[in-house]
């Protein structure tokens, strides 16, 4: 079950794909026309949940200024 996150804005839920080598992304919350989407991510894209993937270590991102400090951009919330 899913527990609200204070504050929070957006929520992106991912699992790995059957081969291993993506994953698979589901957004909700999103600014724009697309509110709620998937998306399919291979595992060496530069985003927080994927390095979370690759390293098992967790990315704690407070705000954008500690978003652009770490170099994920375009910002988190709108992943390609």
């Amino acid at each position: 079950m899913l527990q609200q996150v204070p504050d929070a804005a957006t929520t992106h839920i991912g699992i790995l794909s059957d081969d291993g080598e993506a994953l698979i992304v589901v957004h909700r919350g999103l600014a724009g026309a697309d509110p709620e989407r998937t998306d399919v991510l291979p595992l060496d894209h530069p985003w927080p949940m994927l390095d979370t993937v690759r390293t098992a270590d967790p990315v704690l991102l407070p705000d954008l200024a500690a978003v652009a400090a770490a170099g994920y951009l375009p910002p988190v919330a709108n992943p390609p």
